[in-house]
């Protein structure tokens, strides 16, 4: 399918820039230490519908306008679902629906789509042997080129005067892009705090001859630190996208969405180190 085929292009892009798309250390299960001599940070469950909109000019001034509907989830647990249903091009076409749970407290990334009847679970390596790129069909991510360093911190308590907590601080090798704080508004009766991302792609490093500037805005939710209420990604090789909060729920979600659909085949895998070539 064209539309498919760009849409993934346009990911692979925005997930290759530096500060693009990472995970948060906490969300990465690298953070997390010893929960018995810490208190817990609050993870809010919610449910989240946003709209996406991306528009691509070509060159000669054509327009290529896409919508789609994602669904973001996330339970107490600190699970989390993310589903994009993109709509048809054409009115012969049809839409196809992506599925993503990640589950930091074992690891684990499910993925399926609504075109097959198949789900594959990916498992990350463990702990002490997160370094460096490690890969599997269809998923791969960076830990930093060192092994994520231990700290023994101490925090007085009440209840653990001498308790000893370990925290796991992970490395990160990328670049960070030019930062600018664009303060606290509302959206939508919503408090957000506005970010905004700079990345230059000088003259020359891929062919270009003049420098290529991709920016990335994000307006996060002050009380809902993991929901991001608006983004806005320019990105002069792939248009402009926008995605905007359309309903938030935030009871705890219904743990089935968290699964597969019970008549999916599950294809287990686990990822491996990449190759250097």
């Amino acid at each position: 399918m064209r539309g498919s085929s760009f849409v993934v292009l346009a990911l692979v892009v925005v997930w290759a820039l530096p500060g693009f798309g990472q995970k948060p250390a906490s969300e990465s299960g690298q953070s997390d230490g010893n929960s018995s001599c810490k208190t817990v940070p609050s993870h809010p469950p919610y449910t989240a519908i946003f709209k996406i909109t991306h528009v691509r000019t070509l060159g000669n001034g054509v327009t290529i306008t896409r919508e789609a509907t994602k669904v973001e989830a996330r339970d107490s647990q600190r699970r989390k679902m993310t589903s994009i249903t993109w709509l048809p091009i054409s009115l012969s076409g049809s839409s196809l629906t992506t599925v993503n749970v990640e589950n930091p407290q074992n690891g684990t990334h499910i993925n399926w789509t609504s075109d097959k009847n198949r789900a594959t679970v990916v498992t990350e390596p463990p702990m002490e042997q997160r370094i460096g790129c490690w890969t599997a069909p269809g998923f791969g991510t960076s830990y930093g080129s060192v092994k994520p360093n231990t700290t023994a911190v101490k925090e007085i308590t009440p209840d653990k005067p001498s308790c000893v907590q370990t925290v796991s601080q992970p490395v990160s090798t990328h670049p960070t892009p030019g930062k600018e704080d664009l303060g606290i508004t509302t959206i939508q009766g919503i408090r957000v705090h506005g970010t905004r991302y700079t990345h230059t792609i000088l003259a020359g490093q891929f062919g270009n001859d003049r420098p290529l500037v991709h920016v990335e805005e994000r307006w996060t939710a002050v009380d809902i630190p993991s929901l991001n209420v608006r983004e806005i990604l320019d990105d002069p090789q792939n248009g402009r996208e926008i995605r905007e909060l359309v309903k938030l729920d935030q009871s705890e979600p219904d743990p089935a969405i968290f699964q597969p659909p019970a008549n999916y085949e599950i294809v287990p895998t686990e990822m491996v180190p990449c190759i250097s070539r």
